[in-house]
């Protein structure tokens, strides 16, 4: 019976043969695709490419391949937020239907750069708050904190040497 050792030894090697889209040209190739603009699924439907799942377990596999694929994501991203300029000015069209469609080309490819860009190209959620309190304080009470910030404000005043507080009155 084999020992532990050499059952995990043994499926640390690789069964099958080789991978023919394992190879630097291949990966190259598709983040030139990738950095274009296309996608996965338009990258598997080109002849002599790898399938979606392929190229998935590459990207699991490889970690150099992920961080360019990343990069060249990134790189599209760019490329897409230049198109939303060209679309927008290349729809001289009044008709209805070729607004529409540049309108949809258009919320498309922002809405793609801000879910895989967020930082660049998301959308920026300021939150504003006001609270209100209301505090009840007597008239005593307020002279004194009336008297102790004037007499902190004196303090800050010499400090910076806007008032002198010990002046000597001649007689």
């Amino acid at each position: 019976m084999p020992k532990k050792k050499e059952i995990k030894e043994y499926r640390k090697t690789k069964l099958g043969r080789p991978s023919k889209y394992d190879n630097p040209e291949t990966k190259a190739l598709i983040l030139d695709h990738i950095r274009s603009g296309k996608s996965l699924g338009k990258i598997a439907k080109i002849e002599n490419m790898p399938s979606v799942n392929r190229m998935s377990q590459m990207l699991w596999d490889d970690i150099e391949f992920k961080r360019g694929y990343y990069q060249a994501k990134q790189h599209a991203m760019d490329i897409f937020c230049e198109e939303i300029q060209d679309i927008a000015d290349d729809c001289k069209s009044n008709s209805a239907p070729e607004v529409q469609k540049a309108k949809l080309q258009i919320d498309t490819r922002k809405w793609i750069a801000s879910k895989l860009m967020p930082a660049l190209y998301g959308e920026h959620v300021m939150i504003d708050s006001l609270i209100k309190t209301e505090v009840s304080i007597e008239d005593n009470q307020l002279q004194q904190i009336v008297n102790a910030v004037k007499g902190k404000l004196a303090l800050e005043q010499k400090d910076i040497g806007l008032i002198e507080m010990d002046k000597e009155v001649d007689d």
